[in-house]
C-alpha cells in the first residue's frame, strides 16, 4: 500500500514566527488525522473478534500519549 501526502513545509514559511507555528500545528494535525484514518481502515478490515485484540495490543505497547490543546 502506498500513499503520498503533500503538506506545506513549515520551515519554508517566511511570514514570521506566528505563521510558522500555525503551519507546524496544521501539518501536525493533518498528519495525525490521516494516520488515524489509516489505522481505522486497517482495524475496520479485520473481523470483529480480532479487532478488540489488536486495539488492546496497541494500547499495551503505546508509550507516548498525544495531547492537543
Amino acid at each position: 500500500m502506498f500513499c503520498q501526502w503533500n503538506f506545506l513545509d513549515p520551515l519554508a514559511t517566511k511570514a514570521g514566527d506566528d505563521n510558522r507555528e500555525w503551519t507546524f500545528e496544521q501539518v501536525f494535525r493533518n498528519t495525525l488525522r490521516r494516520v488515524s484514518v489509516f489505522i481505522a481502515l486497517l482495524l475496520h478490515s479485520r473481523k470483529a473478534a480480532t479487532r478488540l485484540l489488536v486495539v488492546n495490543a496497541i494500547a499495551e505497547t503505546a508509550s507516548v500519549s498525544i495531547a492537543i490543546d
